[in-house]
């Protein structure tokens, strides 16, 4: 393996703590379409992705929570609307230090996730200067291309081979998105969906430890145990 000379971010759970407040929108959607529906708990829902079930974009998400097919599209209506106004996540802590030690070792970076574009706009404003406008890919950059299509756009656009590019996710859904695209990869534990059992996979609990990683290592990971979580 070559030596790292990118690294591209999904955002949710991995940049972003945006569980709860996802899970906290479709309590309070259950509660005005009285559904009845009882909404997993965060350590739930993340057993239902490790299950593999489609939770994106944000209809299925509403859907892989029991909500019926009508109200999971008003739901999503409401979501794309009002949810950076009224559930914004919040950055992990430690976010800044990771991509400062990345950018201070001339490290390219790259954001692809699944999110629409002004959620992650909103939410990662103060660090958004860390990367190239035209290396942040959201939903609606890549429609109609996969997010395997989008990492290799990432890696055109930094000047780097796939080979040299590491994708950092929190579901089985980036990872074989980076298998697609040719990158390396490495899953976070405090995300939405890895546990930290894996074993194909390195799985680390730390943004910074990952930006260490990649700046020590010739593309040969190995999975680490720090005492912070994010």
């Amino acid at each position: 393996m070559q030596n790292i000379k990118a690294v591209i971010f999904d955002v949710d759970g991995v940049l972003l703590d945006s569980l709860e407040p996802h899970l906290r929108i479709c309590r309070d959607k259950n509660v005005e379409y009285s559904l009845g529906l009882t909404i997993p708990s965060a350590e739930e829902f993340k057993g239902i992705v490790r299950s593999g079930k489609k939770i994106s974009p944000m209809k299925y998400f509403f859907l892989s929570v029991g909500f019926p097919k009508h109200y999971a599209d008003l739901a999503t209506d409401y979501y794309n609307e009002y949810f950076m106004k009224e559930y914004a996540p919040k950055p992990f802590d430690g976010l800044d230090e990771a991509l400062k030690t990345l950018k201070s070792e001339n490290i390219g970076l790259g954001l692809v996730t699944s999110n629409v574009k002004s959620n992650i706009l909103c939410s990662l404003s103060e660090y958004l200067h860390y990367f190239p406008p035209n290396c942040i890919l959201a939903k609606e950059d890549y429609a109609g291309d996969s997010k395997a299509d989008a990492i290799l756009l990432v890696t055109e656009r930094l000047g780097v081979l796939p080979t040299e590019t590491l994708y950092v996710g929190d579901q089985i859904a980036d990872k074989n998105a980076a298998d697609d695209a040719g990158v390396q990869f490495v899953g976070v534990n405090y995300g939405w969906g890895f546990s930290g059992d894996e074993t194909e996979f390195p799985v680390y609990e730390s943004t910074y430890d990952i930006a260490k990683q990649a700046i020590s290592q010739s593309g040969d990971f190995q999975p680490s145990r720090p005492n912070s979580c994010t």
